[in-house]
């Protein structure tokens, strides 16, 4: 029981910092209005990026819209 819960949070751990760090191949590369995903970008990925995983293709990028909503476009 107490392994089990042992390996539990280590893999929630393990979550946790991948999902703060992103992907170290490929990223949301973001400038003040739009975010591109680019293949071998490692530097830094705002927080609100983190959640939005790689693009359905490759022409895909989030874009601050008028109303300061990121909005994904294709």
């Amino acid at each position: 029981m107490v392994k089990n819960l042992f390996v539990l949070l280590a893999l929630a751990a393990g979550l946790l910092v991948i999902t703060q760090t992103g992907d170290a191949d490929a990223r949301w590369r973001c400038g003040p209005g739009a975010c591109w995903w680019t293949p071998g970008y490692t530097g830094y990925v705002p927080p609100y990026a983190y959640g939005w995983g790689p693009p359905h293709r490759s022409h895909c990028f989030w874009r601050l819209n008028r109303r300061g909503v990121w909005r994904y476009d294709c």
